[in-house]
């Protein structure tokens, strides 16, 4: 199942607000949005958080299969009885604003787990930004 992390920073924070320390946007971390895939354990769970808001996609791959994941989505593999699926990952960039939006958000995320020094995510969003900044400055200047 791929599930989008928007859906689940929201459902984190809106779960957390009856503990002592309750999240919110700056607050939320990668771990927290895993900790939260990872209570779905029952249909009940899943079913509770899809109604809350976050969006999921469910996905049967077979021998053969490649799948893309968006930017800005977690992943649960479920893995059954038969032909073994092997991933290879290989990074793949939409340029668009809500694709770097998407994963901007999933920068903030992973940097609320690290402790120390800068992850090359952060300097792939930068390089991102740059370049969608020139697009549009170039599409502009075509228009006018």
């Amino acid at each position: 199942m791929l599930f989008e992390a928007q859906g689940l920073v929201n459902a984190v924070i809106s779960k957390s607000q009856t503990s002592p320390k309750p999240l919110n946007t700056d607050t939320v971390s990668q771990d927290d949005c895993i900790d939260l895939i990872k209570s779905m354990g029952t249909a009940g769970d899943l079913a509770m958080c899809i109604d809350g808001g976050v969006k999921a996609l469910t996905v049967v791959q077979t021998a053969g299969d490649v799948l893309w994941i968006p930017q800005g989505y977690f992943i649960a593999e479920h893995v059954t009885d038969g032909g073994l699926c092997y991933g290879v990952r290989k990074s793949l960039f939409i340029m668009g604003e809500a694709e770097i939006n998407a994963f901007e958000l999933m920068v903030k995320l992973k940097q609320a787990n690290v402790k120390k020094g800068e992850n090359k995510m952060s300097q792939i969003l930068e390089v991102m930004k740059e370049q969608w900044q020139k697009l549009e400055t170039e599409r502009i200047a075509a228009a006018a």
